[in-house]
């Protein structure tokens, strides 16, 4: 099957960027980390009595959904989030850098380095590093296809999960810790390594927006890696007739390809 074909065929699948740090990017690349969690905003907030009474459902939080415009539950929240649902792709931005300018002959021909691989490499150790937040899609060499999506309170991820997570075990990451060291919700660290090891990498990430012991909502994204080149056009920049049952169109400005409105198409442009 042909691209034209494959994006007819997947004409609701979305693609979208995703940033990681370069712990978390060495995880990907060894195969240890398949899921990632990410704070929803805003936070669910709980339904009423009063609610309930006049015909709300059983479920515990609303949700304001901009996608279906109106609130939804915990339960009915899945791939309405910004990081999309099932068969969805995502392409990891990084710190990243380039060897000198772009070559005439194209971005994919760039030499490129990135951090999370060659941040020890001697010979580069005046490289001058871009922020992940810039990282273009012709730049990204890791991308991400969706397996699940669901919502839940932080402190629920099991120890599987946070294996999932690609996090080391707790006293792997803190030798000197003694065994009856607890994290900051209570538990003992030994009784489940990987959660408490996540517990504190949540906090080093996210401590200046949501604590472990608060225990937000988060989307919890499952994954898989697949194999793309660097530089090849992403089957999601479609053509306008394609598009046309999205609604609004624009013009990519870093290739010229017709892209839904607030879509991104390979060069990371919105």
């Amino acid at each position: 099957m042909d691209v034209a074909a494959r994006v007819v065929a997947d004409v609701t699948a979305r693609e979208r960027a995703i940033l990681f740090s370069a712990p978390m990017v060495k995880a990907i690349l060894a195969g240890r980390k398949t899921q990632t969690r990410r704070i929803v905003k805003p936070q669910p907030w709980p339904i009423n009595d009063e609610e309930r009474a006049l015909g709300a459902p059983a479920d515990s939080h609303w949700w304001p959904s901009n996608k279906c415009r109106s609130m939804v539950t915990i339960n009915e929240m899945g791939a309405l989030g910004p990081y999309g649902g099932r068969g969805d792709r995502l392409w990891v931005r990084e710190t990243w850098g380039l060897l000198d300018t772009l070559p005439s002959d194209g971005p994919e021909n760039a030499t490129l380095f990135y951090k999370a691989t060659d941040g020890e490499r001697r010979d580069l150790r005046h490289q001058l590093w871009r922020p992940s937040l810039f990282m273009p899609r012709w730049a990204a060499r890791i991308f991400l296809k969706i397996t699940a999506v669901r919502v839940e309170r932080l402190q629920d991820i099991s120890e599987a999960d946070a294996r999932a997570e690609g996090v080391r075990p707790i006293f792997e990451r803190f030798p000197e810790w003694s065994r009856d060291q607890r994290i900051t919700s209570g538990e003992l660290a030994a009784d489940a390594e990987h959660r408490a090891s996540f517990a504190v990498l949540w906090d080093e990430l996210n401590g200046n927006r949501a604590l472990w012991v608060t225990n937000p909502f988060v989307w919890v994204v499952s994954f898989e890696r697949v194999e793309t080149s660097r530089g090849e056009p992403s089957t999601f920049c479609l053509t306008a007739a394609t598009l046309a049952a999205r609604g609004p169109t624009r013009k990519c400005e870093g290739c010229g390809q017709t892209v839904a409105a607030g879509e991104c198409c390979q060069h990371g442009v919105r």
